[in-house]
């Protein structure tokens, strides 16, 4: 399943296990080989699209929660305008 590889290599296992094969000092080069070397977790396609949708339902809520904060951010605004009358914010 695309999206639970997709979800993988943006993790931080991903990250660390680059880490410990990557070759170099500053920058760390992958060869191919390394690449076709890694043992990358590959659970039944049911567990799979169970992960992705846990993530996707999880990420939901944080797009909905940044929306929420900055709704707020912006009645905060609002309320100090009308209380000190900033003629910049709404």
């Amino acid at each position: 399943m695309p999206l639970f590889f997709a979800h993988f290599f943006k993790s931080r296992d991903f990250a660390e296990m680059i880490k410990t094969v990557g070759q170099g000092a500053n920058i760390r080069n992958l060869s191919q080989g390394i690449l076709n070397d890694l043992k990358v977790p590959l659970p039944p396609l049911a567990t799979q699209q169970a992960i992705v949708a846990e993530i996707e339902a999880e990420q939901a809520l944080v797009a909905a929660n940044r929306e929420l904060v900055a709704r707020f951010e912006q009645k905060i605004q609002a309320t100090l305008a009308r209380i000190w009358g900033d003629a910049k914010t709404p």
